[in-house]
């Protein structure tokens, strides 16, 4: 009997703990990104009352990555979240397109494959993503090659539309042969510059 109360006291407390973390995250979403300090303060109350709380590590992340541009800490606070919960759909996005700034395509790729393994994660998101990791990296056939898969999987005319302006502005950069024939380094910082995170 004593064990069955203390089990339940447990359940309790626990719930209790979750709802709290929850209103804290919740209260720091609806703030982002209008508002930035009480999204952090916020955050700070949600994970202080549950650390491994997957929700409130991936947006820690994207207002690491996205507004204060610390890269390295919103990769620690991403794969935080993925340890915490791997089955989180929005921390494998947001994990790949900070992975796109660094443009390493062969971590890009890896990440891109265990993320399909989630279900309910926007395959059709995943294509373009990684499309546009290849098409950093000049491998324009194969970025084409992504995003008619992502095609096969839109199942929206703006997806449609905005996978079809991105195929468009590829066989451009192949027509033109500039970047093909060009020995420059990729700048990371450049690509960053220019990415819409």
């Amino acid at each position: 009997m004593i064990i069955k109360k203390h089990h339940k006291f447990e359940t309790y407390n626990k719930s209790i703990t979750m709802n709290i973390t929850e209103s804290h995250f919740l209260k720091a979403l609806s703030s982002y990104p209008k508002d930035i300090e009480k999204v952090i303060e916020n955050l700070n109350l949600a994970l202080s009352s549950d650390y491994r709380h997957a929700p409130s590590l991936c947006l820690m992340g994207k207002v690491f990555a996205n507004e204060i541009k610390d890269y390295s800490l919103a990769e620690n606070y991403f794969k935080k979240a993925i340890k915490a919960d791997f089955n989180y759909v929005e921390t494998h996005i947001n994990y790949i397109k900070l992975l796109l700034i660094y443009g390493n395509l062969e971590i890009i790729d890896k990440q891109i494959e265990l993320s399909k393994q989630v279900i309910g994660v926007n395959v059709c998101e995943l294509y373009l993503l990684k499309a546009k990791a290849l098409e950093m990296n000049r491998h324009f056939n194969e970025a084409i090659q992504n995003v008619e898969l992502a095609l096969t999987l839109s199942c929206t005319e703006n997806i449609d539309k905005e996978l079809e302006e991105f195929k468009k502005r590829i066989l451009r950069k192949m027509k033109s042969n500039i970047l093909n024939n060009s020995n420059e380094p990729i700048s990371s910082y450049r690509w960053s510059k220019t990415y819409s995170y």
